[in-house]
């Protein structure tokens, strides 16, 4: 019968193991070490530099103004606050946003992927007219498949 022999560890293994807990306890004394002084400076320094910045304005951070399904040929799929006679597709890819009945600061564009042909497909945003594609635009919105500028469809979230 053989009898199963136990062998030291290296003392590559023994090191590590040291190094290992010295640097745990490290971050756990570094935790709950924190210096009340440092966070009164912070918070007032993120007052100085953001004084409107509130947890009670959060609530609108992630709520859209309006949003829309925008089909390839420019019609609105589904949506809040955006129609078809908002959308117009103009040129080759750039659809142009008119007549909204809001005020917006940005918007967020993602592709529509569930439309899509393949997955090559890139949207990109633009506030006002800035490359003359739609006259009198609030808004922008340009296509591109597989680097050439083609009509996709995809989803906006106008935001304040």
């Amino acid at each position: 019968m053989f009898k199963r022999r136990l062998r030291l560890p290296s003392p590559a293994l023994v090191i590590s193991m040291i190094t290992l807990g010295l640097v745990l306890g490290g971050t756990a004394f570094a935790a709950t070490a924190s210096n009340h002084a440092d966070i009164k400076q912070d918070i007032q320094l993120i007052k100085h530099l953001a004084p409107t910045l509130s947890v009670k304005h959060a609530a609108f951070a992630n709520s859209p103004l309006a949003w829309a399904q925008v089909a390839a040929n420019g019609t609105v799929v589904a949506g809040r606050g955006i129609t078809s006679s908002n959308v117009s597709l103009q040129s080759t890819s750039a659809y142009c946003f008119t007549g909204l009945p809001f005020t917006f600061k940005s918007a967020s564009v993602t592709p529509d992927y569930g439309a899509a042909s393949d997955s090559g497909e890139t949207v990109m945003f633009a506030i006002g007219n800035p490359y003359q594609d739609c006259s009198t635009a609030q808004a922008e919105v340009a296509t591109v498949d597989d680097f050439n500028y083609a009509p996709a469809g995809f989803f906006i979230q106008f935001y304040k």
